[in-house]
This record gives structure tokens, sequence and C-alpha cells, in this order.
């Protein structure tokens, strides 16, 4: 039995060397090949040669033996029983075709080699054992050695074991294979392979397991030898102890996850023993093996061998939120190690409304890691890109969790997990001292300034921040041509720019680029806001011309200049510009963060605007529409009911300082607060959010409620506008949504690259941020910075008349309760029907 497989020749092939001189002798052959050549260029025969493979079992007795004394190798070739019947085969097909067969004068052509390190049961008769380790010969001279694995003295007469191997020599390649598999064998290869790579691993941690390194965390374990037995057996009786995971554990249990990492399919099964910490909640702590499976990352099976879990974790920066931490080191069968952090989070938010999802959600951080295991050290590489992602226990699942837990506490761990949830969802308690500074220390060596004050034409009081530019710059990119002037614009009453707590903000970093830099406090800011009633119009018709008036007259010359907008300040400045109030001429380019010419929040943004709560606020405190959040500060009874029913309005998050509360109940959460410091947690709270003028929250309803910029009372006189914006412009927004949704930087992006490719346009979503954070984040000057200052060079090139589009940062945008424009107006009017259906049904109730 043999298999007649057809072959194709192609041009750059020798013929004259395969069917000429190996059939024919040199000088005939190669005159003949010569022929047969020049025929071909010619085009006079074309593809008249027609190769064929005949693959067989051959006898296996083939040898290979060393010759010492000439030190060469002699090959002795197996024997083909088949050689008759293939030839015959091919003298038929070759007739009934009417051509001429030609055959190698050697008769075989080995096309796959295979063999040379034969598997078999001993050394004997083979070189390796079914696993791909080599076997150790018998050596004379040596009366007693050391196993490598068990440090243990071998005598002569263990030597005479036919099973001994070395330890660490492997052989995974075609040499395996003792016999011809009478087929393409490239599948058998890697089938081998595969099977040598997963002993290979089971072998290195169990050896260095016995040796004493700890180079995976507390413990490297043959995990994936038993993980699959503990899984196929979660309802037997006699379950498998995985091997590594705490045998004092005081209860078990298993867990399986479904979900995407990067958008692509996986499942991640873990088995928790817990209770074997002593400390507070140690029954919800404990160790972590399992398995993950992700086929676009690894064929095959990824197996935990260390990982650590903590259901009870709290933050100094959220002292009401809990978390639940996993760190988990991954192993594939091929020896990739991989580290998984996952986190599930848990915020008192609306009585538990958001308890089961987020109980349930786990996200993940995927990274490479390189390990040195003779040194015992593991490092995360800097060559991949983090992957991100989450997945989700299903209800079922959940439910036979509950069902297969196994232990002596598991009634402990269920009443102190239930105890702990109930105690974030329901108490809304502190966990831990409240982070609170009251010497929050400014810094004594802020740059310079000097304050600008401005009177606009409706005779408000704006002022604006000048700082010189370095002597030194940091950035030796910026080009000459560029504008060297920056104006920041805050958002609504806060201050994301100057920050003098910080080692580092945005002015800072300009400043160190050789930017001159100015700061524009219109009259939303806190530190020049009125009583007087004004709108958005106000501050697009009077406070940005006065204030791009007054810089040119300070600077003695009209230049264009970068502006930087936060939050309502891109929402003004867009405004401005599609307006015709301020010159587009005058900008060099803009950078928005979370803002745009559109405006989309939240789905929780939208019920609070939805809600009369702004129209009623501004009619209950009349004249005087500032609230202040000082306690020291005079106000009247209306001001202290309306700050009283702002702490009753649900958050996201909820904080230890009242400002932030007062100022999250009135719009919603500004930042997350795990990515602001303490320091200037209390800063912005002590000194920033102490004023907020209350007049800009109708308009800026409207805009909302709209989904784009609209006039005061409601008209669409900016959008027509768009083709004004002849100019470069960079988007970023946060991965993260709190307030405002990446939707409105997404749409502004695409609309800017339809009506205006020939300029730069760029949009970043940076993963982990909110809203402010992005200003007054810790990390911010290593993520969002560099983002701010590639947007404002890039603006150099902008009117070159070719479109250098820039893709999206990395980032994978976190699930949230988004709202999108499109949908806003079924959306309130099934909010408003389900409202007027709540009213009558109560008074039905009362009339009954």
């Amino acid at each position: 039995m043999f298999l007649l497989q057809g072959a194709i020749l192609p041009n750059a092939f020798s013929i004259v060397l395969f069917k000429c001189l190996s059939q024919c002798g040199f000088w005939f052959g190669l005159l003949y090949g010569l022929c047969h050549k020049i025929k071909r260029v010619l085009n006079l025969r074309n593809g008249d040669s027609l190769a064929f493979n005949m693959m067989g079992h051959d006898g296996a007795d083939g040898r290979m033996q060393f010759d010492p004394d000439r030190s060469r190798v002699r090959f002795f070739p197996p024997t083909d029983p088949l050689i008759p019947k293939k030839i015959h085969t091919m003298e038929r097909i070759t007739k009934r075709i009417g051509g001429r067969m030609f055959m190698s004068a050697f008769r075989n052509t080995v096309v796959h080699l295979l063999g040379g390190c034969n598997a078999g049961r001993n050394s004997k008769d083979s070189v390796a054992n079914p696993s791909g380790q080599i076997f150790s010969p018998f050596r004379p001279y040596s009366t007693s050695r050391t196993s490598l694995c068990t440090g243990d003295q071998i005598s002569d007469a263990a030597d005479l074991d036919d099973n001994l191997v070395h330890d660490g020599l492997y052989v995974c390649d075609a040499s395996l294979i003792p016999c011809a598999v009478g087929v393409n064998p490239s599948l058998t290869i890697t089938t081998i392979a595969e099977h040598v790579a997963r002993g290979l691993v089971d072998n290195a941690t169990s050896y260095y397991s016995q040796k004493g390194f700890r180079s995976t965390g507390d413990r490297v374990t043959s995990v994936m030898k038993n993980s699959h037995e503990s899984f196929n057996n979660i309802n037997g009786e006699n379950r498998i102890i995985m091997s590594g995971i705490g045998r004092a554990a005081g209860v078990r249990v298993w867990e399986t996850l479904s979900g995407s990492v990067e958008g692509l399919p996986c499942r991640l099964e873990i088995v928790m023993d817990l209770g074997s910490a002593q400390s507070n909640h140690g029954i919800l702590r404990g160790q972590v093996g399992g398995r993950f499976k992700m086929d676009a990352l690894e064929t095959g099976l990824l197996h935990i061998v260390d990982g650590t879990v903590d259901m009870c974790f709290s933050h100094t920066r959220t002292p009401f939120s809990q978390y639940m931490f996993y760190k988990l080191l991954l192993v594939s069968e091929n020896g990739a190690m991989y580290e998984m952090l996952g986190k599930k989070e848990m915020k008192p938010f609306w009585l538990g409304l958001t308890a089961l999802t987020e109980s349930r959600t786990l996200e993940l951080e995927l990274n490479v890691v390189s390990n040195d295991l003779t040194r015992g050290t593991t490092r995360t590489t800097g060559y991949m890109t983090t992957m991100r992602g989450t997945v989700q226990i299903s209800f079922i699942n959940l439910l036979l969790s509950l069902i297969s837990m196994k232990g002596p506490r598991k009634f402990d761990f269920v009443s102190s997990l239930l105890l702990s949830l109930f105690r974030t969802y329901f108490l809304s308690t502190s966990r831990l001292q409240p982070s609170f500074l009251e010497n929050y220390g400014e810094s004594q060596q802020y740059p310079q300034y000097t304050v600008h004050d401005m009177v606009t034409d409706d005779g408000a009081r704006i002022s604006c921040w000048r700082w010189p530019p370095s002597p030194k710059p940091n950035d030796v990119s910026k080009t000459d041509f560029s504008s060297s002037c920056v104006l920041l614009l805050n958002g609504y009453s806060g201050e994301s720019y100057c920050l003098p707590t910080e080692d580092n903000d945005l002015v800072r970093t300009l400043l160190n680029s050789g930017y001159e830099v100015w700061l524009l406090h219109t009259r939303l800011h806190f530190s020049v806001c009125t009583n007087n009633p004004f709108s958005l119009d106000d501050i697009v018709r009077f406070d940005l011309p006065a204030a791009f008036a007054g810089m040119a007259e300070l600077r003695s010359k009209v230049e264009p200049i970068h502006v930087v907008a936060h939050c309502i300040g891109g929402l003004i400045i867009h405004m401005a510009l599609l307006g015709g109030y301020v010159p587009v001429s005058s900008v060099a380019s803009l950078t928005c963060t979370n803002s745009s010419m559109f405006f989309d929040v939240t789905k929780l943004a939208m019920v609070k605007l939805f809600l009369p709560l702004i129209p009623v606020s501004l009619w209950f405190l009349g004249a005087n529409s500032v609230i202040c959040f000082s306690d020291n500060s005079p106000e009247s009874w209306r001001h202290r009911l309306l700050k009283r029913a702002l702490c009753l309005v649900p958050r996201l998050e909820k904080c230890t300082c009242k400002e932030c509360d007062l100022f999250s109940g009135m719009f919603g959460n500004a930042f997350w607060h795990e990515n602001v410091t303490e320091r200037l947690h209390a800063w912005l709270s002590k000194e920033a959010l102490v004023r907020l003028p209350v007049s800009g929250f109708r308009q800026l309803r409207q805009i909302c409620m709209a989904g784009t910029v609209v006039g005061s009372n409601g008209e669409g006189k900016y959008m027509p506008y768009i083709g004004r914006l002849t100019l470069p412009t960079t988007y970023i927004s946060g991965g993260r949504s709190l307030l405002v949704t990446p939707n409105t930087t997404e749409r502004a992006h695409a609309l800017m690259r339809h009506h205006h490719p020939e300029f730069n346009h760029t949009r970043h979503l940076v993963y982990g941020y909110g809203h402010s954070d992005l200003l007054i984040g810790e990390m911010a000057p290593r993520d969002v910075f560099p983002l701010i200052l590639g947007g404002i060079s890039k603006s150099a090139g902008a009117h070159s008349g070719s479109t250098s589009l820039s893709p999206h940062t990395i980032e994978i945008q976190r699930e949230t309760w988004v709202i999108p424009p499109s949908q806003a107006t079924a959306f309130l009017r099934s909010l408003k029907i389900y409202f007027l259906l709540t009213i009558l049904v109560i008074v039905l109730f009362c009339i009954s």
C-alpha cells in the first residue's frame, strides 16, 4: 500500500539536473537538457513536466553508524519492498498519457527526512523516550554520579537502568519518528512537538519546585497536570487536590467566567482556596489555580501556576468602594508566561442597583512576562501592548459555584462575603480612615505668573494669568515657525491646569517645552464669578473676544495661538469659532479633552438633566445664583436647603469630603478618585471647589438635551457654519466614561475629517481615565500630556495639503451606562411616560 501524489516543479527548479543528468549521463544529459531549455525559452514546449511522488512505508531498517577511525557517519538506507510496484504503476501511467518516464538513479528520493533519534521504550533500541528525553547511556568510567533532579548519589547498579535520561535534554522534531508515516508528516511533527512541549513544562516546574526556586511567586507547581482532573470532577466525591494550593484552606470555590479580551473570546476557569491568610477578612483571601483559554493568543491552554486573590480590598482614595483583586501567573504549553491582573470594583450606587453586575464582572489586564528562573525573578516585557478585556460569570455558573463549594468554613465564607457586600452597597460606610489632608502643602517653587484683569463689553470681569516661556526648553522638537503661545480654557468653575500641590501639571509641562502659557478665567471660574445672571452665549460673545484682544495687545503682536480646552471650555471655543466671534485665523490649533461641538453625557447625567432640578434650583435660589460650598461663607436658608438636597442625589463615587460630594451631586462625579492624589483632592476641595455659579447650567442643559451646541434659547445657530473650522484639531477622551462619553470626541473627529481633510485631525482614547482626571490625574503627565504636546507640534504642517491621521491610542472603552444622542428623544419620551404613570399609580392608590 502506497500513496501517489502529484507535484509541480517551479521554473526555478533545475530541470537539467533532475531530469537529464541523473538519467542520461553527463554529456548526453547536458546536451539533451540544453535543447530542452531552448525549446522552453522559445515557447516551443511549455508545461511538459509532470512530477509524481510515490510515498509509502519502508522497512524501517536503516542505520546510522559512527566510524571513529575516519570520524565519519555511515548511513545504511532502509529497504523498500514496494519499489517494483511503484515502478510498474508509473510505467502504466506514462504509457497511458504518452510520455517518457524519468526516474532518479537512486530510485528512492527522500522528501521529508524522518528518524535519527527514534523514540522508544528503552535505550537498547531507541535514542529518546516517548516524551522526547534523550536516554543516558551506560558509562563504565563512572562508579557514581549525582542526579540533577534530586541531588542523590546514583551507584553503578542504577547505571544499568535502561530508562535513565539526560535531565533537560529534549528532542521535539521529526527525528523522533522511527519510520515513514506514508503521508506528508507536517501535522504529525507538529503534534509530536506539542506533546513534548507539554511534558517539558511539567518536568521543568517539578524540577525547580524540588530545587527550591520561587521564580513565579511563592511557589512554582505542576498545576497543569492536575487542573484538568480538578475541573472535570467538580461534582465528584473524590476531588483531586491541586498541587501547590494551600492544603490548610478553609473553603474551596470554583468559578467559570467567559468574555472577551481585545474583542477576542476567552474563558477563565479558576479554583480558589480561601481562608489561609492570618489577617482581617482572612476567609476572603487565598490562593488561586486553574486555567485560561484564548485561541487567538495560544492554541493550547494557559495554566495558572501561581495566583492570589483578595476579595475585600479597600483604598484610602476610595474608602467607600470594595475591590476584588486577582493576580495570576499563566504558563502556556509551549513555555510562554503571562501575567494577568483582574479587578472587580463595587461602588455604593443606588442601594446595590449594580451589585449583581459588578460582583460578577472581572476586568482583566494581560501582559507577557519574561522570566529568569536561575535568578528567581520575573518581569513584564515592554514590547507587547497590554491586552484588556472583561469576563463575567453567568448566573447558572454562579449557582453551580455556590453548590459545589467545599470546605469546613464554607458558611463562614458566604456570611463574610455577604456581610462585606451589604456594608458596601447598603450601609455605605467608610472602610478606612478618610484620606483628607488638612495641610496639603502648596509648592514654593511654582513658576511666577502675572495676573491681567480685563473687562468685557457687557461689564463682566475676567482675568488672564500669564507665564513667560522657559529660557531653556526641554522640547527641542518645536520648530521656530510654529506659534509659541498656548491658551488654556478651564471647565465649569474648577481648576485643571494650575495645580500647585503636584510635582507637575500642564502649565509646567508647556513651559518646559518652550511655550508661553496663558490661563483664562471666564465668568464661570470660581475666582471671578458673581451673582449676575449669564448664559454660555455671553461667554462666547464677550469673554473670549475680550481675552483674544487683550492677549494681542499685551503681546504687541498678532500671532495665531494654540488653544487647549477642557469640558465647557471646549464647548465655548467651538461656539466662538463657529459663530465668528473669534476669527479662525487667530487659532493655530485646537486641542480638547472630553469636549467638542458635541456634548454627549452618560445616562445618569441625562436623567438628572431631564428632571427639573436645574430650573427648580435656579428659581429657588432667586437672585443669588452662586452656591458656596465652604461652611464659613455666609448663605441663606435657600442655599442650605439646596445643599442638603444635593447630598441625597445618587453619584457613582461617594466621597468623604463634603465639597466634593456637593459638586458631584449637582451634575456628576468629575474624576475617578483613584487617579487623583490625596493632597490634590484636599486642595481642590478647599481652594478650587468653593463657589459654583449655577446660571450657566440652563444653557448647558439645553446643549446636553440636544447633543450639540445650541443657543441660549435652544436655536441651532452654530452648527450650520461648520465650514469655518479650518484648523487642525486633537480630541482626547477618557476610556472609562464618567460624565462625558467618548462619543463626544468621536463624532467631532469624524465631522472634521469629512469637512476639512486637508488639516491634521487626531483623536485619542486613553484607558483608565474619566473626565477631569485627564488633566489632574497622578499619571496624566505620562499618559495624557504627551498627546497634547503632540497635537500642538503637528499643527506646524497643518497647511501642507496632506492629511496626517493617527490611529486611536490603545484602548478598550469600558462598558458603561451610556445613551447615544440619536436615542435621546425616544429615551426622554419613554421617561416622561414612565414618570406620569408612576404619579397616576400613586394617586389611584391614595384615592382607593
